[in-house]
């Protein structure tokens, strides 16, 4: 059987308590990788970065809302823009 514990919750302090997760989460050995965005501001996107091993933030920064979820691929992060 497969058991799951909770290592730990990351309360992430932006100034809008609207914000919600809106991507995959990617987990490798160094960092967890997600997006979140506003829901009262369409126009932007966090790319964030955690510690595994406390969810500490260890970096953000914005991105066009248009951007699609992280992609891990050869040890590298993508993320991509799409315009309609």
């Amino acid at each position: 059987p497969v058991i799951v514990t909770k290592m730990w919750v990351n309360d992430f302090h932006i100034e809008d308590s609207s914000a919600s997760i809106l991507s995959r989460m990617i987990v490798t050995d160094d960092a967890v990788y997600l997006i979140n965005t506003l829901w009262g501001n369409h126009s932007i996107k966090h790319m964030m970065a955690l510690a595994p091993e406390n969810g500490a933030v260890l970096w953000r920064v914005n991105i066009d809302a248009s951007s699609s979820s992280p992609t891990l691929y050869n040890n590298k992060l993508y993320v991509v823009e799409t315009h309609g």
